[in-house]
């Protein structure tokens, strides 16, 4: 039996696809729980046409990842802060990297895309991963000094 998926099936398919499944699995679960239709001629062909929009627009969205990568590859951002010793009273934290990332490089982050174990609480050169998406990353350089 050949179904178009309405949403995304674990193990099965993504949202749009056309997949051929044994009948039963079809009509008692795909089908009575809406996550797919019996594939008619026009519901693939819209389905195609769905699947093709997407595509341009993953491709475009990686494509501004790309540049946004490019943008932070060689950005270095220094802090200074009041220390005492080599530690700092407060810490850097990511809502202050995305504050400065924002200001020097005209690039909006959230915290999710910060990978940071704990706040930068040291002097000296840190690094911090910049997770744009599962397969786009880029280190950027963390420098902290006394005011």
């Amino acid at each position: 039996m050949r179904v178009v998926l309405l949403q995304n099936v674990p193990k099965l398919g993504l949202k749009d696809d056309v997949v051929t499944v044994k009948e039963g699995f079809g009509l008692n679960f795909l089908i009575p729980n809406k996550k797919a239709a019996v594939a008619s001629p026009s519901l693939v062909r819209q389905a195609e046409e769905r699947r093709k929009k997407r595509v341009v627009k993953v491709e475009e969205a990686l494509k501004n990842l790309q540049e946004i990568k490019d943008k932070l590859k060689g950005a270095s951002l220094t802090f200074r802060r009041k220390t005492e010793g080599k530690k700092l009273f407060g810490s850097v934290s990511e809502k202050d990297l995305i504050d400065a990332v924002k200001e020097q490089c005209k690039v909006e982050l959230t915290k999710e895309m910060l990978v940071m174990e704990e706040h930068i609480k040291d002097l000296g050169a840190h690094e911090v991963t910049v997770r744009l998406s599962p397969d786009i990353s880029v280190a950027l350089k963390i420098i902290v000094e006394a005011e």
